[in-house]
């Protein structure tokens, strides 16, 4: 792996996708396919996935809504399973509850494992609407307030803590991950928490690329991502829902999700503590979540929906990396074609919103399919 140094700019990130927008011509992987949850009414939207393993089960947390994404009275599931092959009916991990007007609106914000702890975080806000308003249609466009993230622990994964406060003015995209050094960086929108405490259950102090120079204190959230564009200096588009890996020279690379039909890019190289002005790359994207990690062979991986065609998350591709420039080695993981069955703001056709891990020969990701059902893929390392 070439070692990379301050004073010396990267090549071109890029990736390759096959022939056409649908992916033609990339092999497909075999895959193992197992649903956690298929939609149903009331609960009809699901989405924000992450799994783990912890003593000797796997988890899968979810975000669950009534109709809308990220909607009033949004709450946190869970399922388990020891085998893979057969989980348990998904139970609340969070509930909702009254914020000042109307419901909350509840988030899956990752796991952590430290020692013999599970750490489940939940990001947590409300609409900022005067009292005796009506909800509008479209709430998603509408500001929030009172954004932050806590979280709940179990040694046995069944018996919970109480609420413990993580930081404010955030909602995690991922979990907590860890650089070499032992920190944990929760990567967000344009905020990147670090904190030094191995439990991540304190001392988080906000880092990232967000304004500091905004009217109002910036909120790493729906709105506060739109509301923070004015400020940007040198201006730039809007960047954000990031996830980043570590190079061998120690740098840390966050891409980010834009709505520009490429990834860009931000690095640090004092861990995590400042980071780059974010440039475009090469790699395409359709405008969704990703999730990146490392292999046991030392490879580097994205899994996401790199599609050039807007919002397609219909393809499904595992990439490949040796130096985390060149992501040219790529394959579909899922491309059959699906559609929501119910109706609902913002629903996509497609696989979508990955979270990810490395457990023994397998790769695990989880993710939403149309933004109703919950499932789990695993891939065996000995394909890649």
């Amino acid at each position: 792996m070439r070692t990379h140094h301050l004073n010396e700019e990267w090549n071109v990130i890029r990736n390759y996708i096959g022939e056409d927008s649908k992916g033609t011509g990339l092999p497909k992987m075999n895959v193992a396919v197992r649903r956690i949850y298929k939609a149903m009414s009331p609960w009809s939207y699901s989405h924000h996935a992450h799994i783990t393993y912890f003593k000797g089960r796997y988890h899968v947390m979810y975000s669950s809504g009534w109709i809308d994404e990220d909607d009033v009275g949004q709450r946190v599931m869970f399922s388990t399973s020891t085998d893979f092959q057969t989980w348990t009916p998904p139970q609340p991990l969070a509930e909702t509850r009254m914020g000042e007007h109307f419901g909350l609106t509840l988030t899956a914000g990752g796991w952590h494992i430290y020692k013999d702890t599970l750490v489940a975080y939940i990001g947590e806000y409300e609409y900022d609407l005067p009292p005796g308003s009506r909800k509008p249609d479209h709430i998603q466009q509408t500001p929030v307030k009172n954004a932050n993230t806590w979280a709940i622990t179990t040694r046995d994964g069944e018996n919970w803590s109480e609420r413990i406060e993580i930081i404010d003015r955030i909602i995690p995209n991922h979990g907590p991950q860890p650089t070499r050094s032992g920190r944990l960086i929760m990567a967000g929108g344009m905020m990147y928490p670090i904190t030094d405490d191995p439990s991540g259950l304190t001392g988080w102090t906000p880092t990232g690329i967000y304004p500091r120079n905004m009217a109002t204190p910036y909120m790493d959230a729906a709105s506060g991502f739109g509301a923070a564009v004015p400020y940007f200096d040198p201006p730039r588009p809007l960047t954000t829902e990031g996830s980043f890996f570590q190079t061998d020279d120690g740098i840390l690379h966050m891409f980010l999700r834009t709505w520009t039909g490429w990834l860009w890019h931000t690095w640090s190289t004092d861990d995590g503590l400042t980071w780059s002005e974010p440039e475009k790359t090469e790699f395409t994207d359709s405008s969704a979540k990703f999730h990146v990690g490392r292999l046991p062979d030392g490879r580097f991986y994205y899994v996401g929906n790199p599609s050039t065609e807007p919002w397609y998350r219909t393809l499904f591709v595992l990439s490949l990396s040796e130096d985390g420039e060149d992501w040219t080695m790529s394959y579909i993981l899922r491309n059959e074609e699906t559609a929501p069955f119910f109706e609902g703001t913002y629903k996509d056709h497609g696989y979508q919103y990955p979270h990810s891990m490395v457990l023994g020969d397998y790769l695990y990701i989880a993710y939403s399919v149309n933004k109703e059902d919950i499932e789990v893929l695993r891939v065996s390392l000995g394909q890649l």
